[in-house]
């Protein structure tokens, strides 16, 4: 699956859609346990308070020297029921510089028996310059991190 072509961008968003394998349950939990998040991004660090209020943060390529990227935002809506995260917030910091903040919106849909539609959408006030930023490091990140979601929601991830 070519993740990038999934990728829409617009003034102020940027967001994607896919299905896949498995249940609503198992998609929300690799995002709101920490150990499971930092498994398949393959972070560095991961801590996930889920809670209203509590801190979503990531780390990632620490040990590439120099390269260290990370995000660090403010848990807005836990919905376990309707399966449904908000992080408000959001500060993406790397080499290239930093951005923010960033409004994340995470939702999981059961389309079927063992199907599910994963929808994640980014808002953000970025103009000029850092909007053109912004949309490359969409376009550079989130193909390769929701192909590794992916893999790991449908138990085809392999720890490197």
């Amino acid at each position: 699956m070519d993740f990038s072509k999934l990728i829409q961008t617009g003034e102020n968003f940027a967001r994607i859609e896919f299905a896949y394998s498995g249940l609503p349950e198992a998609g929300m939990m690799a995002w709101l346990d920490g150990a499971e998040l930092k498994t398949w991004w393959r972070a560095d660090d991961a801590i996930i308070e889920p809670f209203v209020g509590g801190r979503f943060y990531v780390v990632w390529d620490e040990s590439d020297k120099g390269r260290q990227n990370a995000i660090c935002g403010v848990m807005k809506l836990v919905d376990t029921e309707q399966n449904h995260i908000q992080v408000s917030k959001i500060f993406y910091m790397s080499p290239a510089g930093k951005l923010g903040p960033i409004e994340l919106d995470i939702r999981f849909e059961q389309t079927g028996a063992n199907e599910t539609r994963f929808l994640l959408s980014h808002t953000h006030a970025h103009k000029g310059q850092l909007h053109k930023l912004y949309d490359a490091a969409v376009f550079a990140s989130w193909p390769g991190t929701f192909g590794l979601m992916k893999k790991y929601l449908e138990g085809n991830f392999v720890i490197q």
